[in-house]
């Protein structure tokens, strides 16, 4: 694929595939409880509608209100641009991956000060619980990450992610072990089941909802857009590492590899689906235990770089 097709193909994922994901999941959910659901397209035409309303803001708010969604919807589409989210993604040369926690460590901090600058009880509650699960969940991405990075010997995700390189069997447990523990970290990292239902408007529930429920008008429609780039950005990243287990041991095709990674997006969101309709929302006690899932995960994947690195 030339790099002017592979710009404009590129382009046009992350023009369509963010609302169209948040759209398959919301279909998804809905068919599986046997009602008619909305559009596809549903998360689109809200887009639309609430960039053509009037900004609504808190008699509280000072200008980091008015910073913050900016800022968010900036972050989220560096992230875009750094991350190796699809395999004919343009990707920058000498990105580093700890520019990716850096990325989202931005995006989170100024959605938690925007949420404590509205003044509101309720985003201050949101604030304080996201602040205390990102603290948690940060390390299973770190980890996750440095195990990739330990099996490309190298920090920079276009070595790491080259789809020239081949592997072995243990290459198949490493990205697999990534692609599981990038998987529960997204499922924290957005808000979804099990930790937060993002259907609901409970108190005792909310966490991302509730940091942004005091927005409106063009700055929740550029919070809406900031969310489903992100959303889009961690599932590619799974589905990468997952497309990497099957070619550590069986090569593809170029071509058919360009249609994995966008596959791989539209599995990880019908996943969610299918965990946010058969599955219920944990006590928030027993949120930690949940993370530690990912981390463990994480975890075996830096024990099986560094076995590998040890053979080899």
């Amino acid at each position: 694929m030339s790099m002017l097709l592979s710009i404009g193909f590129y382009s046009l994922c992350l023009l369509l595939l963010p609302f169209f994901t948040l759209g398959l999941i919301a279909s998804l959910k809905a068919r599986w409880q046997n009602r008619r659901g909305p559009s596809l397209l549903q998360p689109f035409f809200l887009f639309r509608k609430l960039f053509a309303k009037q900004d609504l803001r808190s008699i509280d708010a000072s200008w980091v209100s008015d910073l913050s969604p900016p800022m968010i919807l900036a972050s989220a589409l560096l992230l875009a641009i750094f991350t190796p989210w699809l395999s004919f993604s343009p990707l920058v040369h000498g990105c580093d991956l700890f520019l990716i926690v850096y990325l989202l460590g931005l995006s989170r901090f100024f959605t938690i000060l925007a949420a404590l600058d509205a003044g509101s009880p309720l985003s201050g509650f949101g604030a304080s619980r996201e602040a205390t699960v990102s603290i948690l969940t940060e390390p299973a991405l770190v980890l996750s990450l440095l195990s990739l990075a330990l099996a490309g010997g190298s920090t920079n995700l276009g070595r790491v992610f080259d789809f020239s390189e081949g592997g072995g069997i243990l290459d198949v447990a490493i990205w697999s072990l990534a692609a599981a523990a990038i998987f529960l970290t997204a499922l924290i990292d957005l808000s979804r089941m099990p930790v937060d239902d993002p259907t609901t408007h409970l108190e005792l529930t909310m966490i991302h909802e509730s940091m942004v429920i005091e927005f409106g008008g063009r700055r929740m429609a550029m919070l809406l857009l900031a969310y489903a780039v992100r959303l889009v950005i961690l599932l590619g990243l799974a589905s990468q590492c997952a497309i990497h287990s099957i070619l550590a041991i069986q090569p593809i095709q170029t071509s058919i590899l360009h249609f994995l990674s966008v596959l791989g997006i539209l599995v990880g969101a019908a996943a969610i689906a299918f965990i946010e309709t058969f599955f219920v929302k944990l006590k928030w006690t027993r949120v930690p235990e949940f993370i530690a899932y990912a981390v463990t995960l994480s975890l075996l994947g830096c024990g099986a770089a560094l076995l590998g690195g040890g053979i080899s």
